[in-house]
């Protein structure tokens, strides 16, 4: 099972934050040009039932929605907000592919992306307080 293990001294005040990449999952690119992608900071966030992301990034990768959803924020009820296919590669070059990931606005956060329990439930997420350190694997 392929894992990957963060060791981050500011973990217990800034949270699970990891580096990621982001790739459009339905373009394939025309012949001689490189997968369009963003790298982004992304924080695993065990309250979040969906993963979600800023909602400017699919207009960075071009990308089109494929539905939407209602979603409860910490000061809103019932926003509507686009779901977009994309590609989840994570720090030990896992792929989650075709993974349906909804819009939101995170303008303000310091983080861009967040991991939600659609993902954490295809895998195990280890906590390791004493050691400032996370296991996440596939």
């Amino acid at each position: 099972m392929p894992s990957f293990t963060i060791t981050d001294p500011t973990v217990q005040s800034k949270g699970l934050i990891l580096g990621m990449r982001l790739t459009a999952a339905t373009m394939t690119p025309p012949a001689g040009q490189p997968q369009q992608y963003i790298d982004v900071r992304a924080m695993i966030d065990t309250s979040a039932s969906l993963t979600a992301i800023r909602d400017d990034i699919p207009g960075i990768l071009g990308l089109n929605p494929v539905g939407d959803v209602l979603i409860s924020t910490p000061t809103s009820t019932g926003v509507q907000c686009y779901q977009y296919l994309v590609n989840l590669v994570f720090p030990n070059n896992t792929h989650i592919p075709n993974f349906t990931v909804t819009a939101v606005p995170l303008q303000g956060q310091n983080v861009s992306c967040l991991i939600g329990r659609d993902i954490l439930g295809q895998g195990v997420l280890v906590y390791n307080g004493y050691m400032n350190q996370f296991t996440l694997s596939f």
